[in-house]
């Protein structure tokens, strides 16, 4: 009971981190408001937004609901400081969530608490940032399907899965995670993956049908920016130089790299031994959304990588705890 209460205290702590973070840095970047705010104008102002992003319902809907707005003759109002303050606790009531689920996994903890880091650096001013309703919510259905494959609980995976693509589309991705479910034979792991994954593109089809978007199961909605990789790695190599009205930012951060999102650890994640087969299955699963980005997305918004997160933080951090206990054991067994 201690324990639980400990974890809860410092999962909410983290939110309110995020929450403050968030506050002080939007008013940098308030051109994505629209977006939090879009499914309170209807359907006529929605199709207004990008189509790669109208399937992404869910999100939009839950978002707007943080945001207070007031009744006029032309629509609604919202004041800025209400949509500061709507879209910081929507971002710290995600965060919360995300960290519980977290921290009630074995050894997850340390994981935890480098959610919290990631998500403040993803949306620090250095990092071409901008706020998306879909963003921290991704990332936690990401973290719930990660939940899934380490409790070996498949009817976590499958809700995770559909029900997050309504969110975002990356998550038809977790129905990988049936791959990890060692309790079960290969053959019942592989009839799981395709009914989390039918599950998954019938609910991005139902959206992409329900909004007018764009009928598919791209891994990233970056692809209507066109392909991406050259210019991608070579901003990666710092060849581009930083540009933009932060550039000073830019200037005073030479160590804003895309190795260090996530505190470090999606890169960590593909350099540390395999530890069990989960861990390489969920590997893979990174290995696709860094791969998709690196194809179609742009590698300079961190935030982007927000749904490798939970996965890369947790076995980056057990695998350090793994190597302290036994170093522990061993000091016992000499002494």
């Amino acid at each position: 009971m201690r324990r639980s209460l400990a974890i809860t205290f410092i999962a909410l702590s983290i939110a309110v981190g995020v929450y403050f973070n968030t506050v002080t840095v939007l008013p940098r970047n308030l051109g994505e408001v629209d977006t939090y705010v879009a499914a309170k104008a209807g359907k006529t102002e929605y199709v207004k937004l990008p189509r790669a992003w109208r399937p992404r319902l869910l999100a939009t809907i839950t978002a707007s609901k943080f945001i207070p707005s007031t009744e006029t003759e032309d629509g609604f109002h919202i004041a800025t400081f209400d949509a500061i303050e709507g879209i910081a606790l929507h971002a710290g009531t995600w965060t919360l969530i995300l960290c519980l689920i977290l921290g009630f996994l074995p050894n997850g903890l340390p994981a935890m608490i480098a959610v919290g880091t990631s998500i403040m650096y993803a949306y620090s001013p250095a990092s071409r940032y901008c706020m998306l309703p879909w963003d921290i919510p991704s990332a936690t259905f990401f973290a719930l399907l990660l939940y899934g494959t380490v409790r070996q609980k498949e009817y976590v995976i499958i809700l995770a899965t559909v029900i997050g693509v309504a969110f975002k589309e990356t998550a038809i991705l977790g129905c990988l995670g049936m791959l990890a479910l060692t309790k079960f034979p290969m053959r019942d792991r592989l009839k799981l993956l395709v009914i989390g994954g039918a599950g998954g593109a019938a609910m991005k089809v139902l959206m992409d049908w329900v909004v007018g978007g764009d009928i598919g199961l791209t891994p990233t909605a970056q692809i209507g920016s066109g392909f991406r990789l050259f210019h991608n790695l070579r901003e990666l190599a710092f060849i581009i130089p930083p540009h933009g009205e932060h550039f000073e930012e830019w200037r005073l951060s030479m160590w804003n790299h895309l190795m260090f999102v996530n505190v470090g650890c999606l890169l960590l994640m593909f350099v540390i031994p395999t530890q069990s087969f989960t861990h390489m299955v969920w590997r893979y699963i990174c290995g696709l959304i860094v791969f998709g980005l690196l194809l179609f997305g742009r590698v300079v918004e961190f935030r982007s990588f927000l749904d490798a997160m939970p996965a890369a933080c947790y076995y980056v951090t057990t695998y350090i705890l793994k190597d302290k206990n036994e170093y522990r054991t061993n000091v016992q067994l000499t002494e």
